[in-house]
C-alpha cells in the first residue's frame, strides 16, 4: 500500500460515523469515577504508605488510571466487571478502616478560611485530570482496531465519547480560567495566540490526517483554542450581565442555525476562505459559550465559600444545575427534535457538554466529601496531579506523539493485543514525562 493510499484508509477510518447512546458513554466514565473512588478510599486506609518509592505508586496509579481509561474505553464488555468490582472494593475498605467520623464543624471551617480568594481545590484537579486523560487515551486509541468505531467522532448528528472529550476540554479550560482577572486575562491573548499557533503548525508538519467535516480545511481546533481568551475578554468587556453571555450567544447561534447557517454548514461548496473553513467558524460560537458557562461555573467552585452554610450547599448548586441541564438537554432533542452535532456545535450539543461535566464535578466533589469529610483540601493522585501541573504541555506532546505513531506504523491494521501495547506505552511516555516535571519543579505555562 502506497502512502497515499493509506492515508485515504485512515480519512476513511474516522468517516460516516453515526455515534454511540449516552448511557454508554456514560458507562465509559463512570467506571473512572469508580477507580477515584478505591484510590481515595485506599488513601483513608493509609495505602500505599507516605514513603512508598515513586516506583511503587506511579505503578499503581498508572493501572488505576490511565491503564483502567484505556481498557474501560477499548475493550468495553469488560465494563460490566470493572464497575463491581471497583465498587466493591471500595466498600470493603471503607468499611474496614473507618479513619475520620463526624463532619466539618462551623468553627473549624471558620479556623480554614484564608486570606485568597482562590485556594487549592483537590476535587477540580482531579476533574481536570481526569478530562485530560481520557482525551489523550482518545486521541491515539481512535487511530487502531480496538477503539469502537462508535467511540470516534460523528460525521455530522450524533454522541460519541470523542465529541464528548473535545468540549469537556474547553469546559475545563473556562473552569480554571475563572481565577484569572479581566486585566490577567487579556494581557496572556497575545502569548496563548502564540503558543497554540505554534503548536498547530507543529500539528500540521507531521502531516497528521484530518478529516475536513471536522472543522474545516484550513481551521483546527488549536485554532478555536487559541482565539477563545480574545473573544472572551470582548464579550465579558461588553457588559455587565457576563454571567448570561455563554446562554445568549448559543441561543443566538441556534437560531441563526434555524435560518440558513446549518445549511450552509452542511451543503455550501467550499469556493472562498469563510465556506472552506465553515465548521471550525461557526462552531466556535458554541465553543464559546461551552467556554463562557465553564468560567461562571469555576466563579462558583473556586472561590472559598465565605460562610459554612455556603460550603455545604455548593454540591447542591452544582446537582441543581446539573438536573436543569440535562431536563432542558432532552427537551430540546425530545420536543424541538435538535440533534447534537459536535460539527456545528449547536445547542443540544452546548447543553450535553455542559451537564455532563456539572455532573461529573459533583461526583468527584460528592466522593471527597463523603469520604474525607473532616478534610477540607484532600489528597490528590500524584499522577494526577503531575498531569493537571502542566495540562497544556502533555496534551501538545500527546498530539505530537499521536501524529509520529500515525505516520511510524499502519495503526488501522494492527492486532488488538499490539495496538493495546503500543497504546499503553504511549502513555507510559506521557504520565513519566508529567511526574518528570512535576518533581523537578518544571511548570510550563
Amino acid at each position: 500500500m502506497t502512502p497515499e493510499d493509506y492515508r485515504e484508509a485512515k480519512i476513511q477510518w474516522v468517516t460516516g460515523q453515526t455515534g454511540s447512546s449516552i448511557s454508554e458513554i456514560n458507562v465509559v466514565i463512570f467506571v473512572n469515577l469508580c477507580a477515584f473512588l478505591l484510590w481515595t478510599c485506599c488513601q483513608r486506609s493509609g495505602f500505599p504508605g507516605g514513603r512508598t518509592p515513586v516506583s511503587s505508586w506511579f505503578a499503581w496509579e498508572f493501572i488505576l488510571f490511565p491503564v483502567i481509561s484505556l481498557t474501560s474505553q477499548t475493550f468495553t464488555e469488560v465494563n460490566r466487571f470493572l464497575i463491581p468490582g471497583l465498587l466493591l472494593t471500595s466498600l470493603g475498605l471503607y468499611l474496614k478502616y473507618p479513619k475520620e467520623t463526624g463532619h466539618l464543624s462551623e468553627e473549624e471551617y471558620k479556623k480554614s478560611l484564608t486570606p485568597s480568594k482562590f485556594s487549592r481545590k483537590s476535587y477540580l484537579s482531579v476533574y481536570r485530570s481526569l478530562m485530560m486523560l481520557l482525551t489523550c487515551v482518545d486521541i491515539l486509541a481512535v487511530d487502531f482496531p480496538i477503539f469502537p468505531r462508535r467511540f470516534a467522532k460523528v460525521e455530522t448528528f450524533g454522541t460519541s465519547m470523542m465529541d464528548l472529550g473535545v468540549g469537556s476540554f474547553v469546559f475545563s479550560a473556562g473552569v480554571v480560567a475563572a481565577k484569572n482577572t479581566l486585566p490577567e486575562l487579556s494581557g496572556k491573548v497575545g502569548s496563548f495566540l502564540q503558543e497554540f499557533l505554534k503548536s498547530l503548525l507543529m500539528v500540521k508538519g507531521i502531516e497528521y490526517q484530518e478529516h475536513v467535516t471536522e472543522y474545516g480545511v484550513h481551521w483546527n481546533f488549536f485554532i478555536t483554542l487559541g482565539f477563545l481568551p480574545i473573544f472572551v475578554t470582548i464579550s465579558r468587556g461588553l457588559a455587565k450581565g457576563a454571567r448570561i453571555a455563554g446562554p445568549l450567544i448559543i441561543l443566538g447561534y441556534q437560531l441563526a442555525l434555524w435560518y440558513g447557517v446549518e445549511d450552509f454548514i452542511l451543503n455550501a461548496p467550499r469556493v472562498d476562505l469563510l465556506s472552506m473553513n465553515r465548521e471550525g467558524v461557526f462552531s466556535f460560537l458554541g465553543y464559546l459559550s461551552i467556554f463562557l458557562i465553564g468560567l461562571e461555573t469555576g466563579s462558583l467552585v473556586l472561590p472559598d465559600p465565605a460562610t459554612y452554610k455556603k460550603r455545604q450547599k455548593q454540591p447542591m448548586v452544582l446537582l441543581a444545575s446539573a438536573v436543569v441541564m440535562w431536563t432542558v438537554f432532552h427537551v430540546v432533542r425530545g420536543f424541538l427534535e435538535i440533534e447534537v452535532s459536535r460539527r456545528m456545535a449547536n445547542l443540544p450539543y452546548v447543553l450535553w457538554v455542559v451537564a455532563f461535566n456539572l455532573t461529573l464535578l459533583l461526583g468527584i466533589m460528592s466522593i471527597e466529601r463523603c469520604i474525607h469529610p473532616n478534610v477540607l483540601t484532600p489528597a490528590v493522585p500524584k499522577l494526577l496531579d503531575s498531569l493537571n501541573q502542566n495540562g497544556l504541555t502533555i496534551f501538545l506532546v500527546a498530539n505530537l506523539l499521536t501524529g509520529a505513531i500515525n505516520i511510524s506504523m499502519q495503526t488501522i491494521y494492527m492486532a488488538p493485543l499490539a495496538s493495546f501495547l503500543v497504546c499503553s506505552l504511549y502513555l507510559l511516555v506521557i504520565c513519566s514525562l508529567a511526574v518528570g516535571m512535576k518533581m523537578n519543579g518544571i511548570r510550563l505555562r
